[in-house]
């Protein structure tokens, strides 16, 4: 998963399976050097529902990933989404929290896991802790765009 937060930086989520528990690392970028940072990431239930971890970098910023079951619709299943946090305080002092993404996005498998499919231990704990499908942990494939034919007198100039 990879979301890019106000200021243009991309966070790039991973998550997988290490003796029965969920973890991951969330990497970033840092604008000022183009260097990657990287945080290690150990999911669990949290203040928000589902499964949230926090992530550290050398600035100092602190970062809450939760991971959460999204509402299943008429028209798909369930997916499991990540919504990135940045830990504040409102003018009284009472913390806060503030996404630094517009909206959820949702976590898939990568090509090299989707090879191995739903047998994998990441889908399979992701499925038991989120109660999502495989389906929905597939990777993202762009709707195929039917092509137009060329107009007539385009055709004509083409054939010249």
């Amino acid at each position: 998963m990879g979301a890019k937060d106000r200021e243009g930086v991309w966070h790039n989520l991973s998550l997988h399976e290490k003796n029965g528990e969920l973890v991951g690392t969330l990497q970033r970028r840092d604008p000022e050097t183009g260097e990657y940072e990287k945080s290690p990431l150990q999911f669990q239930p949290g203040e928000l529902g589902g499964m949230q971890a926090e992530a550290r970098f050398p600035d100092g910023k602190a970062i809450l990933i939760a991971l959460s079951r999204s509402e299943p619709s008429e028209h798909r299943d369930a997916s499991l989404q990540a919504q990135l946090y940045v830990r504040g305080q409102d003018v009284d002092g009472r913390a806060t929290l503030e996404p630094i993404h517009d909206r959820p996005r949702q976590v898939r498998m990568n090509e090299p896991l989707a090879a191995i499919g739903a047998n994998s231990r990441e889908a399979r704990l992701i499925q038991e802790r989120f109660g999502v499908g495989t389906k929905a942990l597939e990777p993202y494939k762009a709707p195929e765009v039917a092509r137009r034919a060329p107009e007539p007198g385009k055709q004509k100039e083409m054939a010249r």
